[in-house]
């Protein structure tokens, strides 16, 4: 009888991590494509939407990088993992190339339709808890639409 009791917790814990690989799964698959960037808010607080925002500015997302470009140029490319069964839920990032490479930066992100808002710390290790930044957590947020 006591085998039988230690059993139950071992299988609430392997169908809470199936639940987690298949939230994994199904969020990726719905950030996969390309995206274009609608607006932005800069760590300064500055912010850049309709005209000032590059209408060639886009987000490429695959199964396990981001990369993004303005223009024919090739800006950032990223491995990235997300979680989300977090809330809210949660992106980071590895920087592959340049002076940020192999750094992490912690982020979090919203897909609501065809509208994806990411938000990540402008530092190493610092996630942002919410999508409202302020002089004390500098965060930089970015609103894309899926290009279709």
């Amino acid at each position: 009888m006591c085998r039988s009791l230690l059993l139950i917790p071992l299988a609430a814990l392997l169908m809470a991590a199936d639940a987690k690989e298949d939230a994994i799964k199904k969020d990726k698959a719905a950030l996969k494509g390309k995206w274009q960037l609608v607006s932005l808010i800069a760590a300064t607080g500055e912010t850049f939407d309709g005209d000032s925002v590059p209408s060639d500015a886009f987000m490429i997302v695959t199964d396990d990088k981001i990369t993004t470009t303005l223009g024919d140029k090739k800006l950032y490319e990223m491995e990235y993992t997300i979680d989300p069964t977090k809330n809210p839920k949660q992106l980071d990032f590895t920087h592959l190339e340049g002076k940020e490479k192999s750094k992490v930066k912690q982020g979090i992100f919203k897909l609501e339709g065809d509208s994806l808002t990411l938000c990540s710390g402008t530092r190493e290790g610092e996630r942002p808890k919410g999508f409202k930044p302020s002089k004390e957590h500098p965060y930089a947020v970015q609103t894309y639409k899926r290009v279709k």
